[in-house]
């Protein structure tokens, strides 16, 4: 794992506006919050500030939200005081940048990811919730950006633990407790009784994502031209919480080997029937179970 596929992902997000989201609150917030603060249900809220919602989503989304000091966060202050810190001089792609628009007061006032230190000195960022020029505000925009800040607007330097990063062995089913992650109320089962998200070659009550399934059409959605499910993206996202890697397109919401792989890995460690298949008991353990 590098900053690269961290920025890729910061990258691909450069254009989304919460003022055009046809939906409550915005992405970043309707994606993590389920998966890393099931009792904040306040984060789903419109208005709701997301800067370092974004910067969570962005690790969260490449597998690596263990190696970021403050690990899931929606405050920049709490992501602040979680250590990390280097000096500006030696912030390099992947950090994250701390801003504060007034260094008098105590507290910051936004957070972004480095893309690159210009040879100016300043510094090249994706920042979530913000304005794509210098009219607008800064921290409260609303937008995913590029943008470029001088160094005297930055507070911290916060530096990821790259060395911490999933390897290519966690895709491949191993286990890695986060500290974050353990013993939670798990969210409803989002499925009907008798229902599990499997394989689409499995019979009516298999619910793989892939393909429209007119049983649950609540949870199945198409989202640019592909069906996924939104509750499976959920699952998936709180076994990378917990600190399984599945796979490179991570929690998408469509059930495929790496899903069954790590399904069948968590079954047999916490003594559950060993399906492959998230029902009910598998999903309530994603949450209720500790971290070991």
């Amino acid at each position: 794992m590098s900053a690269r596929k961290v920025l890729a992902i910061a990258a691909g997000e450069i254009g989304y506006s919460r003022w055009n989201d046809p939906q409550r609150g915005t992405k970043y917030a309707r994606e993590t919050q389920p998966a890393l603060w099931p009792n904040d249900k306040w984060l789903l809220a419109s208005g709701v500030a997301f800067c370092d919602i974004f910067v969570t989503w962005v690790f969260w989304k490449a597998g690596c939200l263990n190696i970021l000091p403050g690990k899931q966060s929606y405050n920049v202050n709490y992501r602040a005081s979680h250590g990390g810190h280097v000096p500006k001089s030696q912030a390099q792609p992947g950090d994250v940048l701390v801003f504060d628009w007034d260094m008098s007061t105590k507290r910051a006032n936004h957070v972004g990811i480095l893309e690159k230190v210009l040879t100016s000195g300043n510094f090249q960022c994706i920042e979530g919730n913000t304005s794509t020029g210098s009219k607008g505000s800064q921290s409260n925009g609303g937008r995913v950006a590029r943008r470029v800040r001088r160094p005297s607007q930055v507070r911290y330097v916060i530096r990821p633990n790259w060395k911490a990063a999933p390897a290519a062995a966690a895709s491949k089913g191993t286990s890695k407790p986060v500290s974050g992650a353990a013993c939670l109320k798990a969210p409803a089962f989002p499925l009907p009784n008798g229902y599990y998200y499997g394989p689409p070659s499995g019979p009516r009550q298999s619910v793989s994502g892939r393909t429209r399934n007119s049983r649950v059409p609540n949870d199945v959605i198409l989202v640019n031209g592909r069906w996924r499910s939104k509750g499976l993206a959920v699952y998936q996202a709180r076994m990378q919480a917990r600190g399984w890697g599945i796979g490179e397109d991570g929690a998408d919401g469509r059930y495929g080997r790496d899903t069954e792989r790590v399904v069948r890995q968590f079954q047999k460690n916490k003594g559950l029937k060993v399906t492959g298949h998230v029902d009910k008991a598998t999903w309530d353990a994603a949450w209720s179970l500790p971290v070991k």
